[in-house]
């Protein structure tokens, strides 16, 4: 709780790492979520787009493609790399309304964590 209160948002990336690393199958899927979104809302990039993923996929969560998708996009947007080449890889996927869309809600998203700091 300490690490929340404060936000040390690249602490509790390094946790939700270690709880999503690739022994995700075999790993407490609620801590991973619970990290990588906890990290995600304090302004950890790296843990955005891990938050993104998991949405998109619906790993340990209910599938949000859009909200997902809103993350990464979130995540690229503040230059993670591996975010960029997600994007860039699954642009096609989405009509112009929704990549309007999920660009409006990455907005959003970046607004929220600037007003949380």
């Amino acid at each position: 709780s300490r690490l929340i209160s404060l936000k040390q948002s690249s602490a509790m990336g390094l946790i939700a790492n270690e709880y999503c690393s690739e022994n995700f199958i075999t790993r407490n899927r609620k801590e991973c979520v619970f990290w990588a979104k906890t990290a995600a809302y304090a302004g950890n990039i790296g843990s955005a787009r891990l938050y993104g993923s998991l949405l998109y996929q619906g790993m340990g969560v209910d599938e949000n493609k859009a909200e997902g998708a809103a993350w990464v996009v979130y995540s690229m947007n503040k230059g993670n790399q591996s975010a960029i080449q997600a994007v860039k890889a699954n642009i096609s996927k989405y009509s112009p309304d929704e990549i309007a869309e999920i660009n409006k809600r990455a907005a959003e998203i970046d607004a929220q964590i600037t007003a949380s700091k």
